[in-house]
């Protein structure tokens, strides 16, 4: 379910050899229900990020991020997160949580 990228062959980058990039295994319950018309646009990486906690009022939609422990997307702040550190660590647990339960 993930893929691995391989970083340029700069030596000064040796440490960084493969970089795991996870497939988008995840969608936000809340934000698959909405309509189309109701979704961040653009897109944000937070709507694929188990650590997001969004949630839809009658005319807006907000998320909060429990490893940042912000709110990081509503109708003042429409931060548009293109990659995060955060959700990476969360579907890290989230895959390992999975794998605990099944054995």
């Amino acid at each position: 379910m993930s893929e691995t990228i391989e970083a340029d062959s700069n030596p000064e980058n040796d440490h960084m050899s493969v970089i795991p990039v996870f497939d988008d295994i995840y969608e936000s319950p809340t934000i698959s229900r909405l309509p189309m018309s109701r979704r961040p646009k653009p897109s944000t990486i937070c709507e694929s990020c188990p650590a997001a906690v969004w949630m839809a009022l009658p005319k807006a939609i907000q998320c909060y991020c429990r490893v940042m422990h912000v709110l990081v997307y509503s109708a003042e702040e429409k931060t548009t997160l293109t990659a995060c550190d955060g959700r990476e660590m969360a579907i890290e647990q989230m895959m390992a949580k999975m794998e605990s339960q099944e054995g």
